[in-house]
């Protein structure tokens, strides 16, 4: 080789030699530079949040259906990576966790954080097999090192139950149950701990809750589904909130979650579906709007906010349309609030 093309060969950068994503993961995903400072792409401010959480629960389907799109130009898009590849490990996808872990790495990820996810998905596999034959003490140890290496500092007990709930849901083991045994003679962890059970937790109070969602708060709901939620004696009502708040968001794989979880915890299935149908009543109002049938959405978004047969004041349902406008462009939503706000009595 001439000293020319060995001086243009060492200009290449290892970035340069990762083209594309392989075929298992779908769409080609081209490992692109940042895009210029004056260029705005727009991402998805809440898909970090909701990856940890999926994290936390032990939802590796969720973190597996990652699109090449959500990671391509966000700006956490090294730990999103990582996060992704952890569901593809639990998935027994090995060869799409590795392309996106050498993803991460060409992102900037911190190779501490690396070793940290993956010593935790050992943990939490070994843990998924000692449940499996039965040995319900060593589960539980593996299970808590899962979350001890992969969260450090935070609260291990109750990311726990989070994780063993998840966990036995998905390998059909004593899901009703809702119990590990450490041992005879020795603590009982609830994986779902019963409410009378979670008493001494600190209730999130559901008429604030109830405020929001009248409100329309979508992303603040959605935000209860934590590990959180898991202790709380109202978790059945708070799980049914924050499906309310992914529909709106267009977010189907946390309304899914939450709504198996609301009827896990005892939310009667009627009350589930009304609440869903309020959000399509809401969803079918903003369209009304947007062909200038306001006195049908008037009508519609009192119908989506009705509980049982109270009828809710007609400041709530300007509260709720005046939210839902902020999200619409192109539009002059105090004109629009004013042209609705004549059918509203």
């Amino acid at each position: 080789m001439s000293k020319s093309k060995r001086r243009k060969a060492s200009k290449i950068r290892p970035s340069e030699t990762v083209s594309h994503m392989p075929t298992a993961l779908g769409p080609v995903c081209p490992a692109q530079a940042p895009a210029p400072a004056s260029q705005h792409i727009p991402h998805d401010a809440h898909v970090l949040d909701r990856a940890r959480t999926q994290w936390q629960f032990g939802d590796w389907e969720s973190l597996a259906e990652i699109a090449c799109d959500t990671l391509q130009h966000h700006p956490e898009r090294a730990k999103l990576a990582l996060l992704a590849a952890a569901g593809h490990l639990q998935q027994n996808d090995p060869n799409a966790a590795r392309q996106l872990i050498r993803l991460s790495y060409d992102w900037g990820v911190d190779k501490k954080l690396v070793s940290q996810i993956l010593i935790a998905g050992v943990r939490n596999t070994l843990g998924r097999a000692a449940a499996i034959s039965g040995h319900q003490a060593r589960a539980l140890k593996h299970f808590e090192a899962a979350m001890a290496v992969g969260m450090p500092g935070s609260d291990t007990k109750l990311l726990t139950q989070a994780r063993i709930g998840e966990q036995l849901c998905q390998l059909g083991l004593n899901a009703s149950g809702r119990t590990i045994r450490v041992g005879v003679g020795e603590t009982v962890l609830r994986a779902f701990p019963h409410p009378e059970t979670a008493a001494s937790a600190e209730a999130i109070s559901l008429e604030e809750i109830h405020h929001a969602w009248q409100a329309g708060r979508w992303e603040y709901l959605a935000s209860i589904d934590n590990a959180e939620m898991v202790s709380q004696p109202n978790r059945a009502e708070l799980a049914v909130y924050a499906a309310a708040g992914y529909q709106q968001l267009d977010d189907m794989v946390g309304l899914r979650r939450c709504s198996r979880l609301a009827v896990e915890w005892g939310c009667p299935r009627d009350k589930l579906k009304c609440m869903l149908a309020a959000g399509i009543r809401n969803t079918l109002a903003i369209l009304e709007i947007l062909t200038g049938k306001y006195e049908s959405a008037a009508k519609t978004f009192i119908a989506a906010l009705k509980i049982g047969v109270v009828a809710p004041k007609p400041q709530i349902v300007k509260d709720r349309i005046r939210r839902q406008l902020k999200s619409l462009k192109n539009i002059d939503a105090e004109q629009v609030l004013d042209g609705i706000a004549s059918h509203l009595n």
